[in-house]
């Protein structure tokens, strides 16, 4: 079984990845859009969507607001290069970002 240990968003690798898995089950969208950086098997992760290069987001027929959804739902940062391109590709303003704050319970200790 992947790592129980959740990472700054809250969530575990495996929890992200059904996620993720859900959120394109709900958009109707295949796994094949991350093939050069994903296989069956493995976890999707931050590191694939936002490696996914933009070609083949549209080749899929994404949105930019289907993309930046599934980043704020799963928890991941849209970095710099990654945001360049969605502007670049679909032009329009920025959807809800996750920004990496922590939204854990405070412990008291």
């Amino acid at each position: 079984m992947a790592s129980n240990k959740k990472d700054a968003s809250g969530f575990t690798p495996q929890e992200r990845h059904q996620i993720i898995v859900d959120y394109l089950k709900v958009i109707n969208k295949p796994t094949k859009v991350f093939h050069l950086r994903w296989k069956p098997g493995e976890l999707l992760t931050g590191r694939v969507l936002e490696s996914t290069p933009m070609f083949w987001y549209m080749k899929y027929q994404w949105s930019r607001s289907e993309i930046e959804e599934m980043f704020y739902k799963a928890r991941c940062v849209i970095g710099p290069l990654f945001d360049t391109a969605l502007q670049q590709t679909y032009g329009g303003s920025p959807g809800p970002r996750w920004r990496g704050a922590v939204p854990e319970k405070e412990k008291s200790k």
